[in-house]
């Protein structure tokens, strides 16, 4: 699928660079699917046209001359909204628009979030490892289903909370603010846990001969990162799974782009046993804090059981970023 963030804005297209490794497994059967609208899987349809730390809106092209002095590029750019107004189309159309539109304009390059968890800080990146992320990694999900008689069930609220405080982790080493949890999109995410697990597979679009099939939980799974562990999964585990995205369908890092989306707020998680979906597909707002770089590893002090093998990548908070060169 093209995958969209929310409301009416289409993100820019993905700009990221990584280094890459095929890594081994984590000691268990464990599986990710290539994230929600990615590239480079038979699963995910179409090639993604957005990337978890793109900003709407337009940006001069490199080279381009500079407005005549006195209107700069806004001033330009407004101009062409009235032409645009005319009935002209085309991408400078497309951007003028959004341009004129208060409601699509998001800050670039603003900053870390002023709550963000100071990196530059050993000790206070050491305990918030220990008491976000660490101790979740041994906390069982808590699953009251069955997979053999297709009940959903849930997950404990222990579980949810220590997932939340893990990916809330992760983005706080990344100078983002902390995502909820929704009641309602953890039940439909609930369902759509449960037909992974049950099936012992991953698929953004499964059919509805899928074992447990709900149309709840199979729409779900087109706006969700989807995990599965063979013999169980972790609270805080399948966080560390997503974020360090292996596998060579995962080279674009789909599933760590999400959670690393500035805008985010509100996502829903779902568990059994051996299966999580999350779904990241949900509301945002657009006033918060927008990097100009987002990073992972994150610089500064950062914990080492979670750097990810090697898979780094850089994702920037502006569409004219060019990584054409980089080594």
């Amino acid at each position: 699928m093209t995958s969209h963030f929310v409301s009416n804005r289409t993100m820019g297209k993905a700009l990221l660079t990584g280094l890459l490794a095929l890594v081994v497994g984590l000691g268990a059967t464990t599986s990710l699917l290539t994230g929600v609208g990615q590239a480079g899987t038979s699963h995910s349809g179409a090639p993604t046209t957005s990337g978890a730390d793109q900003v709407a809106g337009p940006h001069a092209k490199a080279g381009k001359k500079r407005a005549k002095k006195g209107h700069g590029k806004k001033a330009k750019k407004r101009h062409r909204v009235k032409k645009c107004a005319k009935g002209k189309r085309g991408a400078k159309c497309r951007a003028a628009r959004r341009f004129g539109n208060p409601a699509a304009r998001v800050t670039v390059g603003g900053g870390r979030w002023a709550g963000a968890l100071d990196t530059t800080n050993l000790a206070a990146v050491n305990a918030a490892y220990k008491s976000e992320f660490a101790s979740g990694a041994r906390t069982p999900t808590g699953y009251t289903g069955n997979d053999q008689t297709c009940q959903a069930g849930t997950s404990s609220q222990e579980s949810r909370t220590a997932t939340l405080r893990a990916l809330n982790f992760t983005r706080s080493l990344a100078g983002l603010t902390p995502v909820v949890f929704d009641a309602g999109l953890n039940q439909r995410a609930q369902q759509t846990a449960l037909m992974m697990s049950a099936n012992g597979a991953l698929s953004h679009s499964p059919g509805s001969n899928w074992r447990c099939y709900t149309n709840v939980g199979a729409q779900t799974a087109g706006v969700s990162n989807l995990a599965l562990a063979i013999p169980q999964i972790t609270s805080a585990g399948m966080i560390e799974m997503y974020m360090d995205d292996r596998g060579a369908s995962n080279i674009v890092v789909g599933h760590r782009r999400w959670f690393l989306n500035p805008f985010a707020t509100v996502m829903g998680s779902g568990s059994t046993d051996k299966a999580n979906a999350i779904q990241v597909i949900g509301p945002s707002n657009p006033n918060n804090p927008n990097p100009a770089w987002v990073s992972w590893p994150t610089s500064n002090y950062f914990p080492a059981p979670l750097e990810p093998n090697g898979r780094w990548s850089l994702s920037a908070g502006h569409g004219g970023a060019d990584f054409s060169a980089a080594q």
